[in-house]
């Protein structure tokens, strides 16, 4: 009689046992693919055209604004301490001590004041009007407006087009076409050696060009009150509106640019 054979039994394996705990996260973390952090913007529910960006200056400041007041303006803070830090702007205290009456703004302060108010606009419902736009005072740097050479040229245009790439991007814009106007701070040296801010206001609607000047010296040609600075940049900025694919109407005559100073209550 043949006896039966057993059929030959696999050996038992052991279970894979999932790992889990701290030790697990340090092991798989070169096996996660980290993922661009997502821009996180304020939802439409956020957004009004009744949305308040005034500021009211007889309005009682809450305790934390007076905290961080008494901070800054302290003599036992170190001056060098940062007090902004955003869009890749660090500001030290010692900037803001030029807020002071009687002394000259600090150029830094300007910019810090241009984040502030793009910031404000993401509030705007989108279905009122377009965005407004508020460059810094390192757009077009000076230096740069004094060479016409053709490589010179070239890097002017370059920088100009880098720096505006970058405050729309800042903005949360696209391009120029979501822009209803555009303000740019200029810095003007005077005979006495202090550096004159005005505002160049494009109106991209009409194409309507303001300087906003709190001073009025009694010269009318734009050239010799401004020099050729406020002539580039806004030739500058009238080939962004042509470049994004829009008709410019900005007024342009023997490759000159129509300006106006817009006095009324800045010269009083």
């Amino acid at each position: 009689m043949v006896k039966a054979k057993k059929a030959p039994t696999k050996k038992a394996e052991p279970k894979k046992v999932q790992k889990r705990g701290a030790k697990a996260v340090e092991e798989d973390k070169e096996d996660v693919i980290l993922k661009e952090k997502r821009t996180v913007k304020p939802s439409n529910a956020m957004k009004s055209p009744f949305y308040d960006r005034k500021v009211h200056i007889y309005q009682k400041w809450s305790e934390a604004e007076m905290k961080l007041v008494e901070y800054m303006w302290s003599d036992s803070t170190p001056e060098s301490d940062i007090v902004f830090n955003g869009k890749g702007l660090q500001i030290e205290g010692v900037f803001f001590l030029s807020l002071y009456p009687e002394i000259e703004v600090a150029a830094p302060i300007i910019d810090v004041w241009s984040i502030i108010l793009n910031n404000e606009e993401q509030f705007r419902d989108e279905l009122s009007q377009k965005r407004n736009v508020y460059c810094s005072t390192l757009m077009l740097p000076h230096r740069m407006v004094d060479f016409d050479d053709g490589m010179e040229l070239e890097k002017r245009r370059n920088t100009f087009e880098e720096n505006f790439k970058s405050v729309l991007k800042n903005s949360g814009l696209k391009d120029i076409n979501d822009v209803g106007l555009i303000f740019f701070p200029c810095i003007k040296m005077t005979e006495s050696g202090s550096n004159h801010y005005y505002v160049i206001c494009f109106n991209l609607k009409n194409g309507n060009i303001d300087i906003l000047d709190n001073i009025d010296n009694g010269i009318e040609d734009i050239s010799a009150r401004y020099g050729k600075y406020a002539q580039v940049l806004s030739l500058y900025v009238a080939g962004e509106y042509v470049a994004g694919g829009r008709e410019t109407k900005f007024i342009v005559r023997e490759g000159e640019i129509e300006l106006k100073v817009a006095m009324g209550l800045w010269g009083e």
